[in-house]
């Protein structure tokens, strides 16, 4: 009986000590995560709403313009912050706004989501990064593992890796490679597989983290694209300026594809979608979703908006509704803003809500 109460007791500690180990973990510091997500916890009772998503929100949307612009059209003294933070997917996004919904904003009534597409295959060649590794809680790891049926099919580089879990005679079976990666970095995140110097250096403060807070402070979030450091985006606005006719084709075969609104059954996590939605309300606010006009179509987000699993959707992609947001002079490059675009999007950004508004009234 003793040996038993030892070894239960045992497994008991290990894994209290095990959750403390955990939720000491501090966020990646990369593309401004960990602080920009710490601000809004020390601030949460100063916004009124999220802007939560990819670069294109980091860069394309301003606070202070929205805000300026909504009091101009009848609705002062509200106040928007931007969470956007370069390369965030989908279940990435998802993880880091649970953490602020789960503090129990007061204030916060509106959540405004970039695109939610749910894609669950790991693209970058080492999965073994903080990134990934931090989103891998156990929910998000069995979403993105049932999430894997409805990907076509596998990173071209990851084929040959995937050949080992393949099945004689299996359609797809290259998803149990896919499955095998997220289930290793769940168990990395479980178990704080190498966490300890990242765990003391945060409670230290030797890692200097970027941006820091009197920055983020001053925009509220919002990033000027270019002052970013990060060498890919000189690279790819250069790349942009030296093809003066691809924004062009961009968009014009946005418009033709954007005519096309496939079903989304069988091709699209609607278990994900509609979870997100589910815990956005429950802590008090509304989402409303919304697609970056970047010439890009989003044919998934039209339908599902459609058919009522979108409650709201602004959809500035769609050209016919936001002629004034195409201008090639307006981007930095093919995905993101330039300052002054920035300034109009958040602008319009707020015209948009500022109707939606309206119409709750009537």
């Amino acid at each position: 009986m003793r040996p038993a109460l030892g070894v239960l007791s045992f497994i008991l500690t290990f894994l209290v000590v095990n959750r403390l180990v955990v939720a000491r973990v501090p966020l990646p510091p990369e593309a401004g995560m960990r602080t920009k997500t710490e601000f809004l916890l020390d601030h949460l009772e100063d916004y009124d709403a999220i802007w939560i998503g990819s670069s294109a929100t980091l860069y394309g949307l301003r606070p202070l313009e929205f805000n300026d612009e909504l009091a101009k059209l009848g609705y002062p003294g509200f106040r928007i912050y931007n969470l956007g933070v370069g390369g965030m997917g989908s279940f990435e996004t998802i993880s880091v706004l649970r953490r602020v919904l789960a503090a129990g904003p007061k204030r916060l009534k509106w959540v405004f989501y970039e695109e939610p597409l749910f894609d669950a295959l790991l693209w970058y060649p080492d999965i073994v990064n903080q990134r990934y590794i931090q989103w891998h809680d156990a929910r998000n790891t069995l979403s993105a593992i049932r999430a894997l049926e409805y990907a076509k099919e596998p990173p071209a580089y990851k084929a040959e890796e995937y050949e080992s879990f393949l099945l004689a005679g299996g359609d797809g079976e290259w998803r149990r490679g896919a499955a095998a990666e997220h289930i290793e970095l769940g168990l990395r995140r479980e178990l704080a597989v190498g966490q300890g110097p990242r765990i003391y250096e945060s409670l230290v403060h030797e890692d200097e983290a970027w941006p820091t807070f009197d920055a983020i402070a001053e925009t509220d979030g919002w990033m000027d694209i270019t002052r970013d450091p990060a060498p890919g985006a000189k690279k790819a606005h250069d790349e942009f300026l030296a093809r003066p006719k691809q924004w062009d084709k961009r968009v014009a075969n946005m418009i033709r594809l954007e005519k096309a609104r496939p079903v989304p059954e069988g091709h699209y996590d609607l278990d994900s979608l509609r979870q997100l939605i589910a815990d956005i309300r429950a802590a008090g606010a509304e989402p409303i979703m919304y697609v970056p006009p970047r010439g890009l179509p989003s044919t998934m987000m039209m339908s599902l908006a459609d058919r009522g699993e979108i409650p709201t959707l602004f959809p500035f992609h769609i050209t016919s509704e936001f002629p004034e947001l195409l201008p090639r002079e307006l981007h930095y490059d093919e995905g993101h803003f330039n300052p002054e675009g920035a300034a109009l999007w958040s602008r319009v950004f707020a015209q948009r809500f500022a109707r939606h508004l309206d119409s709750l009234k009537d």
